[in-house]
């Protein structure tokens, strides 16, 4: 099912203001009415007193399927109707069963993989406004990986949700400067820890061609971007109110769709246990490549066979941490 701001924005926003409430200031009680004298009363024999009964301890239930959680992210490359543009943005995002790790996969563009449907092609050309399609070849991809819920948005959405967000930081591996061939405005990212802002966040997620390794150095911004999102959420949920998540909230359940076991209530309503990982809870991966080749004429990205299907076994477990201690520092996977 897909669901619409018409139908998603009040329940979410509703739950999220629950799941906030213990975060929220409590307001100071209201002074009492002056009250005439009372006469005074004739004493009486002393009573035993009654315990009070403690106040119940308020619960909260998780809203996502028991066992692993796994969302497919999409993100398209048109400021129109996501669904008629190419997915330049694709990444696997897995919680842990005990909700206390997440993972962060990403899946080149351009990496030539069985579409399903039968025939092989760029992932990206898998898509083609069919998001169901294009989430079972992610899922034939990475082992038949289970894949509870598929977020697609565009341009549009992105905006929106940055623009809610305000400025945001990143760890930024490589520097470079871009200028913008329309107005000749140039925009500089140092390596190292950069703040990013609305008006050059798109820049900084859509350069590739300056870029040492291409589409895989944009794949690993793509994973900063989100990395530093999920801080500046952390930091809206820890604040003084919860207007500033509520307004992302809003910009989300606007712009963004939501296809599978869930909708994006669910999601809203885990926003705040989310927001309490730190980045040490986080690990940022890519689907294994061996390098780059050329298929039916096309530039492509080639998948290393071997450490993609351990990838997938360990998706399958549900924690890639082992898997990641063992790849690290090796480019091809990250």
């Amino acid at each position: 099912m897909t669901f619409s701001r018409r139908t998603g924005l009040a329940g979410g926003l509703a739950l999220l203001a629950s799941a906030l409430a213990g975060c929220t200031r409590t307001p100071p009680p209201a002074s009492p009415s002056p009250q005439p004298p009372s006469p005074v009363p004739t004493p009486a024999a002393p009573t035993a007193s009654a315990t009070p009964s403690p106040s119940p301890t308020p619960t909260w239930t998780d809203p996502l399927p028991a066992g692993p959680f796994t969302a497919l992210l999409l993100g398209t490359d048109t400021w129109e109707d996501p669904a008629t543009g190419r997915p330049d943005a694709i990444l696997v995002a897995q919680l842990t069963a005990a909700r206390d790790h997440l993972a962060l996969v990403s899946l080149p563009r351009d990496a030539w993989v069985p579409i399903d449907g039968g025939r092989e092609g760029k992932v990206n050309s898998g898509f083609g406004g069919d998001v169901g399609r294009m989430t079972r070849t992610v899922s034939s991809v990475l082992g038949d990986l289970p894949i509870h819920a598929t977020a697609l948005t565009g341009f549009a959405g992105y905006t929106a949700i940055v623009e809610a967000l305000g400025e945001f930081h990143v760890e930024n591996a490589i520097e470079s400067t871009f200028i913008d061939p329309n107005n000749g405005r140039p925009s500089h990212f140092p390596k190292g820890r950069i703040t990013l802002t609305p008006e050059d966040w798109l820049v900084y997620a859509r350069q590739r061609k300056e870029l040492p390794r291409g589409d895989l150095d944009r794949t690993a911004r793509h994973r900063a971007i989100l990395l530093g999102m999920l801080a500046r959420v952390r930091e809206l949920a820890t604040g003084p109110d919860a207007a500033g998540l509520a307004g992302l909230a809003a910009a989300a359940l606007a712009h963004v769709r939501v296809t599978g076991q869930i909708g994006p209530e669910a999601l809203l309503a885990y926003a705040p246990r989310l927001a309490g990982l730190g980045l040490d809870d986080v690990t940022a991966l890519m689907v294994p490549v061996s390098g780059f080749g050329t298929k039916s004429h096309q530039s492509v990205t080639l998948l290393d066979a071997g450490l993609t299907a351990d990838l997938a076994a360990a998706l399958a477990s549900g924690d890639v941490r082992e898997y990641a201690a063992q790849t690290a520092g090796n480019p091809r996977t990250r």
